[in-house]
């Protein structure tokens, strides 16, 4: 799904969150807001992949 926060490690998230353009990790409201979403209305979705990653998969 992307760059959500780990839990437990936080010497290593500072590293990670220098190639995430937003600076920051995705929160799991946001998360859950993006699941709800694909379970309540769009039909005509049959396949795609969602980069939920501040923008990471750009860099």
């Amino acid at each position: 799904l992307g760059a959500i926060l780990p839990p437990g490690d936080e010497d290593f998230s500072p590293a990670l969150i220098k190639n995430v353009p937003m600076q920051r990790w995705s929160k799991l409201d946001e998360l859950e807001d993006l699941i709800v979403w694909l379970l309540s209305a769009p039909e005509y979705i049959t396949g795609e992949i969602i980069h939920l990653d501040g923008g990471r998969h750009l860099v």
